[in-house]
């Protein structure tokens, strides 16, 4: 069956069905499945009490193997994972580990980041700056929690896409990035990221990260609640572990968009080329946990994407949620893919 060598796994929580700060976490990635929950910021500055996300939310992850890849259509993706112990806590300037890509972009990259381990089973999401077409910026974040002191080294995934609106191998694409310089808290205006170009004929499959650092207290990209075939709703949340608001200046959002169901190839090779074409799996899913107790994280656990035929390389998948009674954790799985040629995938070290 088929398994990545180096994935990497973004995630984002597109639904707002409980109003808590929560954040997507994935830990345990493996070449064949990995765990994605979320976490719940402490309430208080004592650290010692949560508010208790007792509802589901959908989110939407995405799966690459590691390296650079240009898809059908040319679409550029290049996908990392990078270990660090730095970590940014309100007030602080952001110093983030650079990053470079193996070859530069046309223009500035969507980059899309979420931290693969957790090692020190506290609260923690991660953030990117600076992004240029050769690099950018990246390291943990605390916002108001005050974990930054408590920080271990912990492993982020970063993914990073050409911007635009288009197709690759028949399936419609929206990525970028922007700032509409307007304070985007929990408690003002969501940022409304438009899909409509894109012709969704059901709600996509939306990652979502913040890249800016405008807001001294820190904060993440989080769904608004408004989730549609047109529009992913964003706001650039805030815990409450220090106090109870949640406002926030404007900051820049990336985000990538695909259609669920969809199975996405490499380009064909021309005849005369080996058979045995080199391929490359990104997975787009959404999955739909059930809450677990407040002391303990809500789990989707996802494994490699369903088979296809060996002669037609796997570069992208994405799926509709799972639908789990609300008295169990709901566990998303997928069926490994038939086994490719064995000199399949291509992966750049």
């Amino acid at each position: 069956s088929k398994s990545y060598a180096k994935p990497v796994v973004v995630a984002f929580i597109n639904t707002r069905y409980g109003d808590q700060s929560v954040a997507p976490r994935v830990k345990d990635v493996t070449g064949t499945s990995c765990k994605i929950f979320m976490e719940e910021p402490p309430i208080g500055s004592a650290g010692a009490t949560f508010s208790g996300h007792s509802e589901s939310e959908v989110v939407s992850y995405m799966v690459v193997e590691s390296g650079r890849h240009e898809l059908a259509g040319g679409l550029i993706v290049e996908a990392g994972a990078h270990a660090t112990s730095s970590a940014r806590g309100k007030g602080q300037t952001f110093t983030g580990d650079a990053i470079s890509f193996q070859s530069s972009f046309e223009s500035a990259p969507a980059v899309l980041h979420t931290l693969q381990t957790h090692n020190h089973n506290g609260f923690m999401t991660s953030l990117a700056t600076a992004v240029t077409s050769t690099s950018f910026e990246i390291a943990q974040e605390a916002l108001e929690t005050g974990m930054e002191d408590q920080a271990v080294e912990e492993t982020i995934g970063w993914v990073a896409l050409t911007t635009g609106t288009g197709t690759t191998d028949n399936a419609p694409y929206v990525i970028d990035f922007n700032n509409d310089n307007v304070q985007n808290g929990r408690t003002q205006t969501e940022y409304i990221i438009d899909l409509s170009a894109a012709g969704f004929t059901s709600p996509g499959d939306v990652i979502v990260s913040l890249i800016g650092e405008n807001g001294s207290d820190g904060s993440y990209a989080r769904g608004s609640g408004t989730y549609s075939i047109t529009q992913q709703g964003v706001y650039a949340e805030e815990d409450q572990t220090n106090d109870s608001e949640r406002n926030h200046a404007s900051e820049p959002f990336a985000w990538a968009a695909f259609p669920r169901n969809t199975i996405l190839r490499l380009p064909e090779l021309p005849s005369e080329s080996p058979s045995s074409a080199p391929s490359v799996s990104v997975v787009v899913e959404s999955q739909s946990p059930s809450l677990m107790p407040s002391s303990s994280p809500v789990v989707a656990e996802s494994r490699a994407p369903s088979s296809v035929p060996s002669s037609s390389p796997v570069v992208a998948e994405s799926r509709a949620p799972s639908s789990m009674p609300s008295s169990s954790p709901a566990v998303a799985e997928s069926a490994a893919p038939s086994s490719m040629p064995s000199s399949s995938p291509v992966v750049v070290e």
